[in-house]
């Protein structure tokens, strides 16, 4: 089964980290740093997995969640904030209630092994 994640996160150095471990799982990555195109490049890439940054400028990961649960997503969810790990967790408990499958939150910085780890599930 081919995995597809769709990344977005508006710290590039942060996706960049993220883009490489998750092609040497044998990925294929869609990517962006805006959150309109994010959902214009959900459909297009019909993502397994998603990792959604909380935090970001025209609209937050929340409001994210929230669009992704009015389209029934089933992809695995990673939520991934530089901001505070209580509020990630929060936002992962919030999506639960949706429906959404999060299965991991992430403080950055993280480690190359976390993600290693994660995207394995």
């Amino acid at each position: 089964m081919e995995r597809r994640l769709l990344l977005v996160d508006d710290e590039v150095e942060f996706s960049e980290i993220i883009e490489r471990i998750a092609k040497k799982l044998d990925f294929s990555v869609c990517k962006t740093t805006h959150p309109s195109e994010f959902q214009k490049l959900y459909d297009k890439c019909n993502p397994t997995h998603i990792v959604l940054d909380m935090i970001m400028p025209e609209m937050d990961g929340i409001e994210l969640m929230e669009w992704l649960a009015q389209r029934g997503c089933t992809a695995k969810i990673i939520i991934i904030s530089g901001y505070n790990a209580h509020y990630a967790n929060t936002a992962k408990t919030a999506a639960a209630s949706t429906g959404l499958d999060v299965v991991a939150t992430l403080s950055k910085p993280f480690s190359v092994s976390a993600v290693r780890s994660i995207l394995s599930l």
